[in-house]
């Protein structure tokens, strides 16, 4: 997990401020794998795996009714859609000598990089870096740590030439955003690149989110992502999704 959760539930939230249907509502979506999931424990390795499994799953068929409808909103597609685009963005300055992933989350793109680049070393650092193990068992070139990512001296490496991070910022007011950036650089080789991404709002995805889900992103534009890495010393080039939902950047320093 890489944020941490209120007091006070939503679940709990709904009940006092006497919102019955919601609570109803809410109960009926923890039927569902990843509606449970996304309520309880939204931004999770777990809801990450849930995502890109794309299997409806949950308790009895209206469980799996519901997951199936969860898996296929626009978020959920550009989701998926997300993990190809990185990994296509991350192969496209191969070969390099050394990836930072940051956070690492499940490792789902570098187990699949791993196995495509054996010559590249790839390193992970996450909190719960359970999933990242488990995924990454037995390949020789992935390194997992847990360690947290604003705690800039505890990281594994001096210097990388690409740098990886997907999902963190999402949660990061814009100043915390650019200083976050800004921190990043300096593990940057000469020549090296920086591959991160945000996620705007979506109206179904932004209501869902503000009534059942215990913390919601932070929503960034295009231009707040090129703002900040601009303020954090970058020049980068930075675009939408199909989804219009994720804005992905390569930034060099500048």
């Amino acid at each position: 997990m890489l944020v941490s959760k209120s007091k006070t539930n939503s679940l709990d939230r709904l009940k006092r401020e006497k919102k019955h249907l919601k609570v109803l509502l809410y109960r009926l979506l923890t039927l569902s794998s990843l509606g449970e999931e996304s309520v309880k424990n939204q931004g999770s390795s777990r809801c990450m795996e849930l995502l890109y499994r794309n299997k409806a799953e949950g308790r009895l068929l209206l469980g799996r009714l519901i997951d199936y409808y969860l898996l296929r909103l626009p978020v959920s597609k550009a989701t998926r859609e997300r993990r190809k685009t990185v990994i296509r963005l991350v192969e496209q300055h191969l070969p390099r000598k050394t990836l930072l992933y940051i956070p690492c989350g499940t490792a789902s793109e570098l187990a699949t990089l791993a196995r495509r680049h054996p010559d590249t070393t790839f390193i992970g650092m996450d909190l719960d870096v359970s999933h990242a193990k488990k995924r990454t068992k037995g390949l020789s070139n992935v390194k997992i740590y847990k360690k947290n990512a604003f705690d800039y001296k505890s990281y594994p490496v001096k210097k990388v030439d690409i740098l990886l991070t997907i999902g963190l910022v999402d949660y990061l007011g814009l100043k915390e955003t650019a200083d976050f950036y800004k921190n990043l650089a300096r593990f940057l080789t000469k020549g090296g690149v920086l591959i991160t991404s945000t996620i705007g709002k979506h109206k179904h995805a932004d209501s869902l989110m503000k009534e059942f889900a215990d913390f919601t992103p932070v929503y960034k534009t295009e231009k707040d992502l090129r703002n900040c890495l601009v303020k954090a010393g970058f020049k980068c080039r930075v675009w939408r999704d199909d989804y219009t939902i994720h804005s992905f950047a390569i930034a060099r320093k500048k």
